[in-house]
């Protein structure tokens, strides 16, 4: 009932902006159950190779899903700056193990049914990893009230202590390498 000042009317908004962010991780993360809860049913088992990527990525988005509740809990900068050198690194993961699964599929050692569920997991591990960054985007806005998230991102994506956590990140959730050649890699 009370009117707001501009600057709490923004920072409110900007929590809006993450509370619907949680909420679309929780869509993504019941659409990832769903998969799990079709495999099972269907009685479909990825390769050694196949879950091995998976869990990789699956790892990766978990620290993003830490570091954007850290950065949100905390108001914590640090954290929230973290998130966009991982979030290039899931996108990569992404891509490659999209390259794999095809060469699997093309090589018949895999199945569309599990390509097909494959897919799906990936696209819903991705997309958490877009509202993570949604949400550190949002804190890095909230903790510097005269900071366009954006612009700084960009820039900051030049920088060497960005390139520094991105290096980081692809070491710390390398796939390892294809079993054969030319599987896309």
């Amino acid at each position: 009932s009370h009117s707001m000042c501009e600057s709490d009317n923004r920072e409110l908004t900007k929590y809006l902006h993450i509370l619907e962010d949680y909420v679309r991780i929780s869509d993504h993360a019941a659409d990832i159950v769903s998969c799990a809860r079709e495999k099972s049913d269907k009685h479909l088992r990825f390769s050694d190779e196949a879950w091995q990527e998976i869990y990789t990525m699956m790892c990766a988005v978990r620290e993003m899903l830490n570091l954007a509740l850290t950065a949100l809990r905390e108001i914590d900068f640090d954290s929230a700056i973290q998130v966009e050198p991982l979030k290039q690194v899931i996108g990569q993961l992404h891509s490659r193990i999209k390259r794999r699964n095809i060469h699997r599929l093309t090589h018949g050692s895999s199945t569309i049914e599990l390509g097909v569920i494959l897919s799906d997991l990936l696209a819903s591990l991705e997309s958490v990893s877009d509202h993570c960054s949604n949400v550190a985007v949002c804190i890095i806005e909230i903790a510097n009230s005269d900071l366009k998230a954006h612009e700084y991102l960009r820039d900051r994506a030049c920088s060497v202590e960005f390139k520094r956590m991105y290096e980081d990140f692809q070491s710390a959730y390398a796939l390892k390498p294809a079993i054969s050649k030319s599987a896309g890699e």
